[in-house]
């Protein structure tokens, strides 16, 4: 049995599990607008590929959708994470007390979201222990 600990995985998703709305890429988005790193070229990018991809594929137009972010400095990510030690948000309470005693039990804890994997990151290192981010 002591074998079969090393094998448990815990599986968390960020947005709505253990982070409240609003997700952390509309987190990112306001981040971007409001330093004026993005605007209406951005937007327009955004909007004309998710008009050309809704009737194809509604789903993948909705959520898949990074159009916004083309062109963009990678370092913006960075400097989003850099602002989060004054405005840290807040995880909800009971999510973060199941990723602990999981932690507790030995489980490997992994982060699930459909966010960018540099927000994953940034916000996984504010968890209480070593978390893996399947972004």
């Amino acid at each position: 049995m002591a074998g079969a600990r090393e094998r448990i995985g815990a599986f968390f998703d960020l947005d709505g599990t253990l982070l409240p709305p609003p997700s952390l890429e509309w987190r990112f988005v306001a981040y971007l607008l409001a330093r004026e790193e993005m605007g209406g070229t951005e937007i327009t990018r955004w909007l004309a590929h998710g008009a050309k991809t809704l009737l194809r594929d509604p789903r993948s137009a909705a959520s898949g959708n990074k159009m916004y972010l083309a062109g963009l400095r990678e370092s913006l990510a960075a400097d989003w994470e850099d602002s989060l030690a004054s405005g840290l948000p807040r995880f909800f309470p009971e999510g973060i007390e199941r990723m602990v005693w999981h932690l507790a039990q030995g489980h490997h804890v992994f982060l699930v979201s459909g966010t960018l994997e540099p927000l994953a990151r940034a916000v996984a290192g504010r968890l209480p222990g070593p978390v893996e981010i399947c972004a």
